[in-house]
């Protein structure tokens, strides 16, 4: 099953550059359009794909996998699988890699868009999933916004001869989602496997601030040849 997804702008012809763009958990793709037109990138189409599951408390709300969440307030638990388990065991993620990554590669043919020219980016679980997925594609670059490495394992293609995308970390100091401290040592996993990581504090909480746009902006800016 391919992922259903949205564009913006809509009516872009030939675009020479991708910038994809995933929405965390219980949100759904219309939740990152506004990112995508705060971002000034000429010729660039942005595709917004859904989350394959749909959330069992947000109306309309999709999910990439599944979480555990406080029974007061729903607040989700961040898997570090700590427990014994891995990421393998999460069938939810399992499923949702594979059709991600399906997708991904079928841009190239959809778009005529090389994945050299594309940006994966995501916010919270879906800059997990983003960061899980595009590290190892040969994408242009990754972009994770309030998001984690929920890997048990590294990268698999980070070895001296093939590093894998760059990528840029965005995080609040204050984030009462994903905390700092996990996200930093997510950076420094990702670093000890050989990525490129430029990993980036702002003082907000769970969210994508001005000044974390415009460093989005510069990253991409230095990522893709744009082409007036």
């Amino acid at each position: 099953m391919s992922l259903s997804f949205i564009t913006y702008p809509q009516d872009l012809q030939q675009p020479q550059t991708l910038f994809v763009l995933l929405h965390g958990w219980g949100a759904n793709h219309q939740d990152l359009v506004s990112i995508a037109a705060g971002l000034h990138l000429p010729h660039c189409q942005f595709l917004f794909p859904n989350a394959p599951f749909p959330h069992p408390h947000a109306p309309n709300g999709r999910m990439w996998y599944n979480l555990e969440t406080d029974p007061l307030t729903l607040m989700p638990t961040i898997p570090w699988f700590q427990d014994g388990t891995t990421d393998k065991d999460n069938v939810y993620l399992q499923r949702s890699r594979s059709e991600l990554t399906e997708w991904l590669l079928s841009l190239a043919t959809i778009t005529g868009v090389p994945l050299t020219q594309t940006l994966l980016a995501g916010f919270s679980q879906g800059g997990a999933m983003a960061l899980d997925v595009g590290v190892d594609l040969g994408l242009a670059g990754v972009i994770s916004c309030s998001g984690y490495w929920h890997r048990s394992t590294p990268p698999e293609n980070s070895s001296a001869d093939r590093r894998g995308a760059p990528v840029l970390m965005i995080h609040g100091k204050s984030d009462p989602v994903i905390p700092l401290r996990a996200a930093y040592d997510s950076a420094q996993q990702l670093q000890r496997s050989g990525i490129l990581v430029d990993f980036v504090e702002y003082g907000m909480g769970h969210e994508i601030q001005l000044p974390a746009l415009k460093r989005m902006q510069q990253f991409a800016e230095s990522r893709l040849l744009l082409l007036s």
